[in-house]
């Protein structure tokens, strides 16, 4: 990654952490299965 990419993912990081969560999150859990294909689960808490 060159050093401006850096930024502007810091830039967009910034930009989302921002944003009001009104109290709730979600995690979303992705991994492969035995059969190679991805899966995911999302949590809110």
């Amino acid at each position: 990654a060159t050093p401006s990419s850096n930024i502007s993912r810091t830039d967009t990081l910034s930009k989302y952490l921002k944003l009001d969560q009104k109290g709730s999150i979600m995690a979303e859990y992705i991994w492969i299965d035995a059969a190679g294909e991805t899966r995911s689960k999302s949590r809110v808490s």
